[in-house]
């Protein structure tokens, strides 16, 4: 009994080894079974179709986001005169509202640099485009001046932001890859400048001193729907009736501001839809980068370079504002102005953003054969051929017309690029997160504001003080521009060069 005890004992033992044995090799093959299909090629190379197809929807996104921000940035400066008239105030008092837009640009990217440490990119750029569909949406309405303040603001706090964060979410994107994206983007926001006046012209009328009717745009059938409101101040000489949707008190201007929302609601749907795949986007981005950077480029030597980046920004900002603001008045101006007739000068206009436009698709080309660093000095020194060329052109009047054509155009095609590609340049030596680009675009937007009032309190008294002004910004620009290359100089072949995100 016991030995039958003892012989049973080691079969025991040895089924239930076996069943132990036999159940460890049944879970390592499923378990091999497994890490094959997670590390499987097929499903490999199928997350990084998905995740190169969300980048390029993004991108898209982005694209008309940035066609969208340039139609809201020119359009106003259309329709501003209907805008007075419609709220009854005179122009001079409603073009503050531009000033107004500047300073709600300025907050608007500063809370971009904020938030790009606590939100995702994705969430940020929502928010942006929602927050500037709203304020579109309701600037023409005719509340009075304190509204129009108000929802110009609301639409260029939403402008800074999507403008700061589109510009580092792209960057994120595509890494060493990102400069023709880029370029499109800015490109993108030329189509939109230029195009603006196009759309908004079926839409507006010009304000006159008579008390009558002075749209026209019964003459041209353009709105055979629409009439005058009944209620239509006639009173006072210095104001045109408004023309309003039939049966309606909302003004006939509006229609353009509303298609502008709607086109702005629509993309911070689409872009939205894309949140859910943020395996592709960086949130709070990456410590690595930044001790990586910390590496590269000193705390003090950062901190210089953002100063001159800003002072850059300021500078170049405030050029392009200026020569789109007065050129056109110089144009017109008895000499020491050029004279030209407002049909001539209207052409030079047309010339002016063609150039632009040129220059800005051929920038897309271009950042795939020359470094960034190569594209400023071609753009500063082709600033510097234009401004010195249309400095001397009203002294060659007689004999050279062409000439200040010919500045014009050279202006026009390397201004366009400029702002982008020093994105591009500035991340090779300081990693660009919301705040450095928070930054840039707090300087660019002070240059708007600031640098055009000397040369709009010069003008009017001697026209030919606009060139010699433009040309001291330009060449100013220059120093800057020399003042970076020496700080950045030591590193060379350093940078914060940026992988693009892993999906």
């Amino acid at each position: 009994m016991t030995s039958s005890k003892k012989g049973g004992s080691p079969s025991s033992i040895e089924l239930i080894e076996y069943d132990d044995e036999q159940k460890s090799r049944d879970e390592d093959e499923v378990e091999s079974d497994l890490l094959n299909v997670e590390i499987s090629p097929t499903t490999t190379q199928t997350t990084a179709n998905t995740s190169t197809k969300i980048k390029y929807y993004r991108t898209a996104i982005l694209f008309f986001g940035y066609l969208s921000l340039g139609l809201d940035i020119s359009v106003l400066g259309i329709v501003l005169p209907t805008l007075a008239n419609n709220i009854r105030s005179s122009i001079e008092i409603a073009s503050t509202v531009l000033v107004v837009r500047g300073f709600g640009f300025l907050f608007g990217s500063a809370l971009s640099g904020l938030l790009d440490r606590k939100l995702r990119d994705s969430t940020i750029i929502t928010l942006s485009l929602f927050i500037k569909s709203c304020g579109v949406l309701f600037i023409a309405l005719p509340f009075g001046i304190t509204c129009l303040f108000l929802f110009t603001a609301l639409n260029a706090i939403g402008m800074g932001m999507l403008e700061t964060i589109g510009n580092v979410h792209c960057i994120r994107m595509w890494g060493k890859k990102v400069d023709p994206f880029m370029q499109l983007l800015h490109f993108g926001f030329c189509l939109g400048s230029i195009f603006s006046p196009i759309l908004a012209k079926p839409f507006i009328n010009e304000p006159n001193p008579s008390g009558k009717n002075c749209n026209n745009l019964a003459s041209n059938n353009l709105t055979p729907n629409f009439t005058l409101a009944s209620n239509a101040s006639s009173s006072s000489d210095e104001f045109c009736d408004v023309i309003m949707i039939t049966d309606t008190s909302i003004p006939y201007v509006t229609i353009i501001y509303i298609c502008l929302a709607i086109f702005s609601f629509f993309l911070t749907t689409m872009f939205s839809c894309s949140i859910r795949y943020d395996s592709t986007d960086v949130k709070n981005k990456d410590q690595s980068k930044s001790s990586r950077n910390s590496s590269i480029t000193s705390q003090t030597k950062r901190n210089g370079i953002l100063l001159l980046l800003f002072t850059f920004f300021f500078i170049y900002n405030g050029i392009e504002i200026s020569f789109i603001s007065f050129f056109y008045i110089f144009a017109v101006s008895p000499e020491p102005g050029m004279a030209y007739s407002k049909q001539t000068a209207s052409d030079l206009c047309i010339v002016f953003f063609a150039c632009v436009l040129i220059g800005q698709f051929a920038s897309i080309f271009l950042s795939r054969k020359l470094s960034a660093k190569t594209i400023i000095l071609m753009d500063v020194s082709g600033l510097l051929v234009a401004t010195v060329i249309m400095v001397i052109s009203p002294l060659y009047y007689d004999r050279g017309k062409w000439l200040f054509w010919v500045g014009v155009g050279v202006a026009g095609l390397h201004t366009a690029s400029l702002y982008g590609t020093t994105f591009l340049w500035a991340e090779k030596y300081i990693h660009v997160d919301g705040r450095a680009a928070s930054v840039f675009i707090v300087g660019g937007s002070l240059g708007e504001i600031l640098l055009p009032i000397p040369i709009g309190q010069l003008i009017t008294s001697n026209p030919y003080l606009f060139l010699v002004l433009l040309t001291g910004y330009v060449l100013l620009l220059a120093v800057n521009l020399a003042a970076l290359f020496i700080v950045t100089s030591s590193r060379e072949d350093g940078g914060s060069e940026v992988e693009p995100d892993e999906p």
